[in-house]
């Protein structure tokens, strides 16, 4: 009957020593292109960054316990593939900690990043456009030439200085754009604000909601928007004449300019302020 105590204490003893983080290995591969490529990223609960770096060479670094994850890198000439993914045992779901992930790519690379609890950081600078998936992370994308996706749960987006199409939408966190130039805008949130200082394209319809938060628009240039803003329960401002339309306490439809780029907002609880960069 004594053997029963003895196994519970050899299993805590075990479980307890599994639960600390393990030996740290790394990721370090390079790679030599004379052109941009495409990198795919497929990792879970990591941080990862992503940048530019010298002409002509694709760097992959990065440190994980190899207890809890499995990883693969590969390139086959137009695509580099990173997967640091944790692996389906016990001893993995025991372990603690995080890995790095950090990929440096020569000037117009694309990525597409789909991630689980992971924060994820785009230097982009004259990087080209991309796709992020993540959740439970934040989601920081700083420059880039090219269209951008970016789906979170429950995390924040900051993007500033992007040129191009932006479609983000995320789940009770907060959306930052900064800077934001050429391209239809589509920001979808809950339960958190919406701030945009930027231009908006006029190649297409824009859109901005939430729920339970404000939505605070600084345009630049010279905007020509068909604006359609309405707050249920909150109100709705304007810097700018509206024409051919109507502007009330919670609602504004009219024009702005030539009113060539198609603008909806909407929230339930909160205020709406179209306003012009030029005039902050």
């Amino acid at each position: 009957m004594q053997r029963l105590p003895v196994l519970v204490a050899l299993t805590a003893a075990v479980l307890l020593a599994a639960c600390s983080e393990g030996a740290s290995s790394g990721l370090d591969s390079r790679y030599a292109v004379d052109r941009p490529v495409r990198v795919v990223l497929i990792v879970d609960e990591s941080d990862i960054n992503i940048a530019t770096s010298i002409e002509g060479v694709v760097l992959v670094t990065g440190t994980f316990d190899s207890d809890r994850y499995e990883h693969n890198v590969t390139f086959d000439g137009a695509v580099v593939r990173v997967r640091v993914q944790r692996k389906r045992s016990l001893l993995s779901l025991v372990r603690t900690g995080g890995a790095e992930v950090r990929v440096r790519v020569p000037a117009g690379t694309e990525f597409e990043v789909v991630a689980t609890d992971s924060n994820v950081t785009v230097e982009a600078g004259p990087i080209g456009g991309g796709s992020i998936e993540t959740t439970n992370g934040i989601v920081s994308v700083r420059g880039g030439n090219g269209d951008l996706r970016v789906r979170n749960n429950k995390g924040s987006v900051m993007v500033s200085d992007q040129h191009g199409a932006l479609d983000v939408e995320t789940i009770a966190a907060a959306v930052s754009v900064v800077d934001h130039v050429g391209g239809p805008v589509k920001i979808l949130t809950d339960n958190a604000s919406i701030d945009f200082h930027g231009e908006i394209g006029e190649d297409g319809e824009s859109e901005m909601a939430t729920t339970n938060g404000a939505i605070i628009l600084n345009l630049a240039g010279q905007p020509s928007i068909a604006l359609d803003a309405v707050a249920e329960n909150g109100s709705v401002r304007s810097q700018f004449a509206i024409l051919d339309g109507s502007r009330g306490p919670a609602a504004i439809n009219g024009r702005i300019a030539g009113g060539a780029s198609p603008l909806r907002l909407r929230t339930t609880n909160g205020l709406i302020d179209v306003k012009s960069a030029e005039l902050q």
